[in-house]
């Protein structure tokens, strides 16, 4: 129960952690029944929201402070960010204990030593910390620049660094062919957890690094999470590390393209890595979600001449899956069953499934936004392609390199044949916004080019620039001079909070009219 005096409607903001104490409790019980066991606090706080059930999220130790509040009803008025604070621990939330307001640049840095000072004691892991200014009209006034607000900074202490032997640098192929190099070295704990590789991300680090085998290195994690190579201590007597000149899974010579760093394998699915991976990603969360099928699994499964690309893993049978090793009859009906079920896919995923060079989930929704249609999208051209708002020259060359292949275009179809299906939405359009003028301004959590699109199925137009006629200015974070120019027009100015109940109050725009 709250408090008194909570408004009428608020937004509240904070940060997810997981304690110290909870986080070492929930490893003792995991490994007392077997279970996996949590890496880092930090780490695993992060992985708990990014949960699908919700129920596993709520089986983690999860704990929140609240940092701010975003939209509000009119009956409140907050002052200053402290006075927020004060609020948001009075109505009964967990705010940071540590908060406190510095008068002047010279408290501030002793507040930021006393932190640092007292880090390895808290209860908490940080990296960090942040001074806001504490007036909110002089936050206002301030604004954002292109990544963040100019009202706020980060103070980020130095990493906790260790030393130790570097074994080994070996090369790993994805999906796409890059080939990146990998350190192994002897396991060592850095910041509390123990670490024994990272990537080099390119021959130019090694080079950079003069890494040899044996070779004393100094290690840190980048944010307390990410471990890297910082400098090489001692020079080791081993092997100075070179660049492999072939594939290391399928032996094709490698190539590097025009303006790359990377070397890459140009056998595409003939190289095994690259088949697997694309295989991996294919049936990974982000694309079709095929539970069941893992690595060792797709493995298996290629290792057999079972599955060569996608489209067969929907040819699988029963019987040649039971003479499978550690497969049985309960384990294979629902890996059929998982199977069945992702043939019910989206529009989106099912594009990013392909597993197109340089196309993730937010480049999928401007392709998916511009064509609606599966055969539309596989006959755009260069040009047309590079007319999205979002999509660059490398991404549209990429797309349409891809749809050009004969074999990709007969994947594509086979996946089809199977079943492989969607729902379409077929968009009723509205005239809420008609006669309106809007301009986007900042950046907005939905590519720019999808929230156009919607504005525009209700009858919006949409300027690039602020004039008198403007009706509207949704402004995202970073917002710069097109919200000043609103203002000093006295021009409407909204946030997504606001843009999103506006569209809630509509009737829905989109009806599921048909299966593709």
């Amino acid at each position: 129960m709250l408090g008194d005096g909570v408004p009428q409607s608020l937004e509240v903001r904070g940060e997810v952690y997981i304690s110290i104490a909870d986080f070492e409790k929930y490893n003792a019980k995991a490994a007392k029944e077997g279970g996996k066991l949590f890496v880092s606090p930090r780490n695993s706080a992060a992985g708990s929201l990014r949960q699908k059930n919700p129920k596993d999220t709520a089986a983690r130790p999860l704990s929140i402070f609240l940092y701010s509040v975003g939209g509000h009803s009119e009956d409140y008025k907050p002052q200053t960010h402290h006075g927020v604070i004060q609020n948001l621990r009075n109505w009964g939330f967990r705010v940071n204990p540590l908060i406190e307001v510095c008068n002047d640049v010279d408290a501030c840095a002793t507040y930021i030593e006393r932190i640092g000072n007292d880090r390895d004691s808290l209860p908490y892991d940080i990296d960090g910390v942040v001074i806001k200014v504490n007036d909110l009209a002089t936050q206002q006034d301030l604004g954002f620049n292109a990544r963040e607000p100019r009202w706020a900074m980060a103070f980020k202490y130095p990493p906790v660094d260790a030393e130790t032997k570097l074994l080994d640098v070996e090369y790993q192929v994805g999906r796409t062919g890059a080939v990146t190099p990998v350190a192994r070295w002897e396991p060592v704990v850095v910041g509390g957890v123990e670490v024994s590789n990272a990537t080099l991300h390119n021959q130019d680090e090694i080079e950079r690094l003069g890494l040899r085998v044996g070779s004393q290195i100094l290690i840190h994690r980048a944010g307390d999470v990410i471990p890297k190579i910082v400098k090489v201590t001692k020079l080791g007597n081993g092997d100075k590390v070179k660049a492999p000149r072939h594939c290391p899974s399928c032996g094709t010579k490698l190539v590097r393209g025009e303006g790359e760093v990377v070397l890459r394998c140009p056998a595409a699915l003939e190289c095994p890595a690259q088949r697997l991976n694309s295989l991996l990603y294919f049936c990974s969360r982000h694309c079709l979600e095929i539970k069941g099928l893992g690595k060792r699994r797709l493995r298996q499964l290629l290792d057999e001449g079972l599955v060569e690309q996608p489209s067969d893993i929907f040819d699988l049978k029963r019987d040649a899956l039971l003479e499978l090793d550690r497969m049985r009859e309960k384990s294979v009906d629902k890996l059929l069953t998982a199977i069945e079920n992702a043939k019910d896919t989206t529009y989106e995923r099912f594009i990013n499934s392909l597993g197109i060079t340089n196309i993730g989930e937010d480049t999928t929704s401007l392709l998916t936004e511009r064509y609606p249609a599966i055969d539309e999208l596989m006959s755009a051209d260069r040009d047309a392609l590079t007319e999205i708002e979002g999509i660059g020259p490398i991404v549209a060359k990429n797309v349409a390199d891809f749809f050009a292949n004969s074999e990709n275009r007969a994947e594509v179809k086979r996946l089809l044949d199977h079943g492989v299906r969607w729902k379409v939405s077929e968009a009723s359009f509205s005239t809420a916004f008609q006669g309106q003028t809007w301009v986007l301004t900042g950046k907005t959590s939905r590519p720019k080019a999808i929230v156009k699109a919607e504005l525009q199925r209700h009858g919006a137009k949409v300027a690039s620039s602020v004039t008198k006629s403007t009706t509207v200015v949704l402004a995202g974070d970073g917002a710069g001079s097109k919200l000043a120019k609103a203002k000093e027009l006295e021009i409407d100015v909204i946030d997504e909070t606001e843009f999103f109940a506006r569209l809630a109050s509509i009737a829905p725009a989109t009806q599921d009219e048909s299966i593709r």
